[in-house]
């Protein structure tokens, strides 16, 4: 576990939360919040980006190659189309959104930003002037648990909304 991510896993396939039980203390599996969201999510728009970059990647001299060993049955389609997507880009933009996520939960909880770039940090402290604007920050990169659906997650961020009421935030830091 990690500050950001504060939970053990376990269960099928090792994914799952495990979350003590009240009264026994033993580890108990609790679905993922984002696989119970997924059920109901479009995953078209996810699709076609992760489309577009394999298509990006097989426009490179070395995505030409591994389709060409794709064609000749030297990789699986799953293998070369993850590839293609990696070298499109893809995975470059998943970690810049983990990145970017960091720093702003770095400057919402208060830490010292002043060795960053004097563009970026103009950036974030825009960010976060807006971010408490709309209220007071209750949690940053919290973990949260329903013993009701036993799933279990984590959120970007939970702000003091109109009259009270949490308003939970889900920072998009694609283009």
């Amino acid at each position: 576990t990690s500050p950001a991510d504060p939970f053990t896993y376990g269960g099928p396939g090792g994914k799952q939360r495990m979350i003590p039980d009240e009264d026994t203390g033993e580890l108990r599996p609790y679905t993922r919040v984002s696989t119970v969201a997924a059920t109901l999510d479009d995953k078209a728009s996810l699709g076609y980006w992760q489309a577009w970059m394999a298509l990006k990647g097989a426009a490179d001299p070395e995505g030409q190659q591994l389709w060409n060993r794709a064609l000749h049955a030297e990789r699986t389609p799953r293998q070369t189309v993850s590839d293609l997507i990696d070298l499109g880009g893809g995975r470059d933009a998943a970690e810049r959104g983990t990145r970017r996520h960091s720093v702003l939960a770095m400057a919402l909880t208060g830490a010292d930003m002043s060795s960053m770039p004097d563009q970026a940090r103009r950036e974030l402290d825009a960010i976060v002037a807006i971010v408490h604007e709309m209220g007071r920050v209750r949690a940053v990169e919290a973990a949260t648990v329903c013993d009701q659906y036993r799933t279990a997650g984590s959120v970007d961020m939970v702000l003091d909304g109109p009259h009270g009421a949490p308003v939970v935030v889900d920072f998009k830091t694609g283009n």
